[in-house]
């Protein structure tokens, strides 16, 4: 799973401070709880996003569909003003673990969906 904020760059343009924070309540608040729930694991966070390798596809397409759910709840009229937009990528395919990192392109493909 690839997941990363929507317009990352113009947002922290803006207000770099009040982004961030918004950034770390959606992973620490949804994401990683939803995630584990699902038996994922994030394995790598950049800026606005992040990486993260499940078991089973299902999970992965269960965790995404409860995060993207959880996001609507508290922001129903999607103001990006208590959360911000995620856009969420699934690919299964074969990975390569080297160093604590996952390469190949099974996570090429998610990244860019």
């Amino acid at each position: 799973m690839a997941a990363g904020v929507v317009s990352y760059s113009k947002f922290m343009a803006k207000s770099e401070d009040k982004k961030l924070h918004l950034i770390n309540s959606l992973q620490a608040d949804i994401s990683t709880p939803q995630i584990g729930s699902h038996k994922g694991k994030i394995f790598k966070k950049m800026g606005g996003g992040y990486l993260a390798e499940f078991p089973s596809v299902v999970g992965a397409i269960k965790a995404a569909i409860s995060i993207q759910t959880d996001i609507r709840k508290l922001d129903p009229r999607q103001s990006n003003e208590k959360v911000l937009k995620l856009r969420i990528g699934i690919n299964l395919g074969d990975v390569i673990m080297n160093d604590g990192d996952i390469y190949g392109n099974g996570v090429n493909i998610a990244a860019r969906l």
